[in-house]
């Protein structure tokens, strides 16, 4: 009996900690920890952006990152609103609907997909407002509209790169953090049994592993 209360304890304050938004920060994190990489690397080492316009680089890079967080929680916000209503009913041991569990339990396994995917949209709206500023900022003295076409392909497909690999931390990260939570959604088990929902076999997750430190 004991170590039953125990269990369901250690599993409500899991639970709560989903609710309170612990993986929303890790995903945060993680952007902000590759979007500082991808720029000093163009800033410091690639240098793409023109010196004189540093100050102005880091500007777009800041005022960007944090529209596109307002982005990520706006659409989090929305897409969340089943499980937070679980989480809230779990939490204060109330009755669920079941209807309200099969869209949790679909959404919880989702989840990691869903905040990769979503990750991967701001990153790939981060390449076009780069490139884009790439091009407009100052050029150096005779270089060639080819010439800069080059550079902000090159930015393009740097944050690409940088915003897949940093996808796919997230992707495992909040995979790891979901499955420790798993059990307050299917009490019953049933996970396998749950369909629609997107499923990684472990071949593809071998296989995207090695894409990801082939690229690296």
């Amino acid at each position: 009996m004991i170590d039953n209360t125990s269990k369901y304890s250690n599993s409500h304050r899991i639970v709560s900690s989903f609710g309170g938004g612990a993986i929303g920060w890790l995903q945060i994190v993680a952007n902000f920890a590759g979007a500082c990489i991808v720029t000093s690397y163009f800033v410091f080492f690639d240098q793409v952006f023109p010196e004189q316009q540093l100050r102005s680089t880091f500007y777009v890079v800041g005022v960007m990152f944090i529209g596109l967080v307002i982005i990520a929680i706006v659409f989090f916000y929305n897409w969340r609103k089943d499980l937070n209503r679980f989480v809230a009913l779990k939490r204060r041991d109330q009755k669920i609907d079941p209807i309200l569990q099969k869209k949790a339990q679909r959404k919880i396994l989702d989840f990691p997909y869903i905040s990769a995917l979503m990750s991967l949209f701001n990153w790939f709206l981060a390449a076009i407002t780069m490139t884009i500023f790439s091009l407009i900022s100052e050029p150096g003295e005779g270089a060639s509209f080819a010439s800069e076409l080059v550079g902000g392909l090159r930015v393009f497909i740097g944050v690409i790169i940088a915003g897949v690999v940093t996808c796919a931390i997230i992707f495992f990260t909040t995979e790891s953090h979901c499955k420790k939570i798993w059990p307050d959604f299917f009490p019953e088990g049933g996970l396998t049994g749950i369909p629609g929902v997107f499923r990684l076999k472990l071949r593809s997750r071998m296989f995207v592993i090695f894409i990801l430190a082939s690229i690296l």
